[in-house]
């Protein structure tokens, strides 16, 4: 956990994908939250984000397509600029 919230705090941008709802990924947004820091989330499926989440920007990708790594990478650079 110690080395985690020190890449958190170097960190001037964090990525957390919830697919699949692994509860590591939600403590350390939480770590992220309280360190203030901006994170983009991402998921495979709309289902996979909490409720609680749900109105902020969630960036939804589908691996079944061509070229699916390609189109997240352009979506996370819209996101940030």
């Amino acid at each position: 956990v110690e080395q985690i919230w020190e890449q958190i705090q170097k960190s001037s941008v964090l990525l957390a994908d919830l697919s699949e709802k692994n509860p590591n990924v939600f403590y350390e947004v939480g770590l992220a939250h309280a360190a203030r820091k901006p994170v983009v989330f991402t998921a495979c499926k709309l289902e996979d984000v909490p409720f609680d989440l749900r109105h902020l920007r969630v960036i939804i990708y589908e691996t079944r397509e061509p070229n699916w790594a390609g189109k997240l990478r352009e979506d996370i650079t819209k996101y940030l600029k």
